[in-house]
């Protein structure tokens, strides 16, 4: 489960690209931009964390890399990173299969 300090900068960084319209590739923004513009909401009081620019980036990275949640995409190294609603993966709602939980009783079940 991820931190609620990795929540805020990943939504804050999400609101970032939506705003300056980073929105693709070709305009993606660099660590350095996303950065300053995260230091930018701290000091002016719009994002209440702690954290250093080294925190920031590797939230970047985890954000774009590994979190099924997160709309922040990077291309190829030094790309950049930019913002992608597409590819959030909801949360999983589908309901589970009765029928199965009752055939793997007595054994290890598996919900997808």
């Amino acid at each position: 489960m991820a931190s609620l300090t990795y929540k805020v900068v990943a939504s804050a960084a999400e609101q970032f690209f939506q705003t300056s319209r980073a929105l693709g590739p070709s305009s993606s923004k660099n660590n350095k931009d996303i950065v300053t513009a995260l230091r930018k909401m701290i000091s002016d009081g719009k994002l209440d964390v702690d954290v250093t620019d080294g925190t920031i980036r590797s939230y970047l990275s985890q954000a774009a890399n590994n979190d099924s949640e997160s709309g922040i995409v990077s291309g190829e190294p030094h790309a950049g990173y930019w913002y992608d609603s597409s590819a959030k993966a909801p949360p999983e709602t589908k309901p589970v299969d009765e029928e199965k939980i009752k055939q793997a009783k007595g054994g290890l079940v598996t919900i997808r």
